[in-house]
């Protein structure tokens, strides 16, 4: 797999898991389904920092 989409996964992973546990732990269908846009926009921001950085 590229670095890239590599890297995607893994900030997208770490991300989700803060961001619900900002929202007490709701690791239900309605919750992530919420969650997924912003954590998607986060997502894309900080892995392409750290992909430019490398």
């Amino acid at each position: 797999m590229p670095l890239a989409i590599v890297i995607f996964a893994v900030t997208f992973v770490v991300i989700l898991v803060v961001n619900q546990m900002f929202y007490g732990g709701c690791f239900e269908a309605h919750c992530l389904s919420a969650a997924f846009p912003k954590v998607i926009m986060l997502s894309t921001l900080v892995s392409w920092f750290l992909y430019s950085a490398r």
